[in-house]
C-alpha cells in the first residue's frame, strides 16, 4: 500500500513521460550512448535543458540564462507521486513505479537553473535508477552509463517542505549530491575502522521541527548526525559492498528502535590540486550520544530489571519489524544495540538477509557467543537466529557476562553448540520468574522452542510494570509492534512483575536507573562473522565505529543535548579483541563444516562497511 504523501502532492511527472496513447503506461528517457560526462553532471544538464525548453539531451543546454520559462511549467499538472517503501509509484491511474535504492537524485531551480534551496519556488528533480548487476570493469561510480531516466517538477513550494521531501527520497536509498549544503563535517573523527572514518555532521539547513505533532523523525530539522565517509573512492566496488545495507535500512524505515538512515550522498573530493577530485560516498544516519549497549554495560555493570526490560521491549519490536518484513538481521548483539536518552536502538545491518534468499540464508554468519548453536553446528537456521541472538543480550544486560564465556574460541563454540545455560543465583538471584522463564525460552537450544520475537514481545510487555510501560520508549516500541501487525490487538494492561523496585537515589542512565553495583566483570567485545559460500567463516572487525555511536565526550545527542551528558558512559573496562579468526579455528579444530581457506574480507558493521 502506496504511503501517504502528505504534503507532498505538489510532485509531478515531467510531460517527456507521458505515452503517446492513454492505454500505455509512463516511459522513461533513454539515456545518451557515448557521452562524456558523469552521471550527476548529465542529469544536471538534462534539467537545465528541460527548464528551458530545449531538446532533451545530457549535453550543456544552448540557451541564454534568461530564457523563457519552460510551458509545462505552467500548464495543468498531470496527477501526484508519490512513496510506497522504496519505490516513486503514481497516484490513482497513473501506472509508475520507480525503484529509489541507490538511484541518482539531481535538482534545480526552475528560476535560477541552479542546485539552490532558499524561497517558495518550483524545483526540477531527475532520478536515474542504477542497474543491480554493475559492470565489473570501471573504477568510478560515477561512470555507470545513464539507462531510464525520470524527470519529475514541483508547484512553488516553501524551501523547508522541498528539503523534506528530499529527505523522503534519501531515507528510501537515493543517492544525493549535495551533501554538502547540507551538512559541514568536523576535521576531528569520532571513530575510525577498516573502511570508513565517522564523523559528527553539523545541520545546515537550520529548520524548525516540522509543525504537525507527529512521532516520525524529521531528519531536516535534527541539529546533528553521523557521517560515515568510505575510505575508497567512490567506485563501483564501493557501491556493491554498501548496497546490501542501505536497501535494509531503507526497507525497515520508520522504526523508531532501527537505526534511521538519513541518505546516501556522494561528492568529489580533491585532496591534492595536483590530481583529479575523486567521488566519495557517504552515508548519514542518526547520531547517538551514549554510544552501545557493550560500552555502558562495561561501565556502569548489570543493569536493574526495570531498564532491561525496557531495552528488551525495544529490540524485540525490532526485530518483529524487520521479521514481519521477511528480513533476518544475523548479527543481533550487544555492540549493535545503540542508547538514546530513553530508549536503545538496533543497528548494522551489514550482514542481514531477506528469509526468502536460499543463497544467503544458507552462509555461517554472526559473532562467536551470540549465534546460536544451528549456526555453530552448521544446520540450516531462519528468523530465530535473531531471538538466540536477543536472549543472549538479555542474559548480558541481567548478569554482564555472557552466557557462553570461555578463554578461547574453541571453548565458546563448544559452550554454544553444547547450550547448557547456567543461571547462577548470585547474578539472577534478585530477578523475577517472569522475567528468567522468557529469558530461558529464547535461550532455547531448539529454534523450534524459541518464541518468535512477536510473542516475546508480547510476553515482556505483559510482564512490564506499569511504570515501565508508560515509558516514551516502551510506548513506541509497542505502537511499533502495534502499526505492523493485527490492528485488533491489546496485550493485557496488567498482570505486572515482581521485580525490586530501582532505588529513588539511583542516576539516571539511557534506559532507567545506573545501578550501583560492583565492578562489571570484564567481557571482550566480539568480532561478527561471515562466510565467502555458505560454509567458510571469515572474520569481520568489531572494533569499528557505528555511525551513531559517539564515543567522545561533549558530543551531544540531536534529540536531547541538555540530557546527554549523564548517558556517556566510561570508557569499557574490557580489552579489545584479538584478531583471532573464527574461521581459522573452526576449521582448524574441525568444527562443524568443511575446511576451506578463508579469503580476506572487511567487516560488515556500520561502522566500515
Amino acid at each position: 500500500m502506496a504511503e501517504a504523501a502528505k504534503g507532498f502532492q505538489w510532485l509531478f511527472l515531467h510531460p517527456v513521460h507521458t505515452p503517446s496513447t492513454s492505454s500505455r503506461a509512463p516511459v522513461p528517457w533513454i539515456g545518451e550512448e557515448g557521452r562524456k560526462n558523469g552521471r550527476r553532471e548529465s542529469l544536471l544538464n538534462l534539467l537545465k535543458r528541460a527548464a528551458r525548453d530545449e531538446v532533451l539531451s545530457a549535453d550543456p543546454p544552448t540557451a541564454p540564462a534568461d530564457a523563457t520559462e519552460a510551458g509545462f511549467l505552467r500548464a495543468v499538472p498531470p496527477p501526484s507521486l508519490q512513496f510506497s517503501g522504496c519505490h516513486l509509484v503514481g497516484v490513482g491511474e497513473l501506472s509508475l513505479s520507480v525503484p529509489l535504492l541507490m538511484a541518482d537524485l539531481v535538482y534545480i531551480s526552475a528560476s535560477s537553473r541552479s542546485e539552490v534551496v532558499e524561497k517558495e519556488e518550483q524545483y526540477l528533480l531527475a532520478l536515474a535508477p542504477r542497474p543491480a548487476v554493475l559492470p565489473s570493469t570501471g573504477d568510478s561510480g560515477d561512470l555507470v552509463p545513464l539507462e531510464d531516466v525520470w524527470m519529475m517538477y514541483t508547484l512553488p513550494v516553501q524551501s523547508s517542505d522541498f528539503l523534506r521531501l528530499l529527505f523522503q527520497f534519501g531515507s528510501r536509498g537515493a543517492l544525493r549530491w549535495d551533501l554538502h549544503r547540507c551538512y559541514s563535517l568536523t576535521e576531528r573523527a569520532l571513530g575510525s575502522g577498516g573502511c570508513g572514518t565517522v564523523y559528527l555532521g553539523q545541520s545546515k539547513m537550520n529548520l524548525p521541527p516540522a509543525k504537525e505533532s507527529s512521532s516520525r523523525l524529521d531528519m531536516p530539522a535534527v541539529p546533528q548526525v553521523a557521517i560515515k565517509k568510505l575510505n575508497k573512492s567512490g567506485g563501483i566496488a564501493e557501491e556493491t559492498s554498501i548496497r546490501s545495507e542501505i536497501e535494509f535500512l531503507a526497507v525497515a524505515k520508520g522504526h523508531p528502535n532501527i537505526t534511521a538512515l538519513f541518505g546516501v550522498f556522494c561528492y568529489f573530493e580533491n585532496e591534492d590540486r595536483e590530481e583529479v577530485p575523486r567521488m566519495r560516498w557517504c552515508i548519514v544516519m542518526s547520531l547517538y550520544a551514549a554510544g552501545d549497549l557493550f560500552d555502558y554495560l562495561a561501565a556502569n555493570g548489570a543493569m536493574p530489571e526495570p531498564a532491561a526490560v525496557t531495552l528488551m521491549l525495544c529490540l524485540l519490536s525490532a526485530l518483529t519489524h524487520l521479521h514481519q518484513l521477511g528480513v533476518v538481521h544475523r548479527d543481533v548483539k550487544a555492540e549493535n544495540i545503540l542508547l538514546d536518552r530513553s530508549k536503545a536502538v538496533l543497528s548494522d545491518l551489514g550482514i542481514a538477509a531477506y528469509i526468502k534468499d536460499e543463497e544467503a540464508m544458507q552462509k555461517r554468519v554472526g559473532s562467536p557467543g551470540y549465534a546460536p548453536p544451528e549456526v555453530v553446528t552448521d544446520l540450516p537456521y531462519d528468523e530465530k537466529v535473531d531471538v538466540f541472538g536477543s536472549g543472549v543480550v538479555l542474559f548480558f544486560a541481567l548478569s554482564n557476562t555472557l552466557p557462553f564465556p570461555g578463554k578461547s574460541l574453541k571453548k565458546v563454540l563448544e559452550l554454544t553448540a553444547r547450550c547448557k545455560v547456567r543461571y547462577d543465583a548470585s547474578l539472577f538471584g534478585e530477578y523475577s520468574g517472569s522475567i528468567m522463564q522468557l529469558l530461558k525460552a529464547l535461550l532455547q537450544k531448539d529454534p523450534t522452542k524459541r518464541p518468535s520475537a512477536k510473542k516475546s514481545f508480547i510476553s515482556l510487555w505483559t510482564l512490564a510494570k506499569p511504570d515501565v510501560r508508560s515509558s516514551s520508549a516502551a510506548k513506541a516500541a509497542f505502537q511499533a509492534v502495534e502499526d505492523g501487525v493485527d490492528r485488533g490487538y491489546r496485550p493485557a494492561p496488567s498482570a505486572s512483575a515482581s521485580a525490586p523496585n530501582a532505588s529513588p537515589t539511583a542516576a539516571t542512565g539511557p534506559l532507567g536507573p545506573t545501578p550501583t553495583t560492583s565492578a562489571p566483570m570484564k567481557v571482550v567485545r566480539t568480532s561478527s562473522q561471515q562466510d565467502d559460500q555458505g560454509k567458510v567463516v571469515k572474520p569481520e572487525i568489531s572494533d569499528s565505529p557505528k555511525p551513531g555511536a559517539v564515543k567522545e565526550p561533549g558530543i551531544s545527542s540531536a534529540s536531547d543535548p541538555v540530557h546527554s551528558a549523564s548517558m556517556e558512559p566510561r570508557p569499557p573496562s574490557g580489552p579489545k579483541p584479538s584478531s583471532s579468526s573464527f574461521s581459522f579455528w573452526k576449521n582448524r579444530l574441525g568444527w562443524g563444516g568443511k575446511s576451506s581457506s578463508p579469503k580476506p574480507e572487511g567487516d560488515s558493521s556500520q561502522g566500515t562497511r
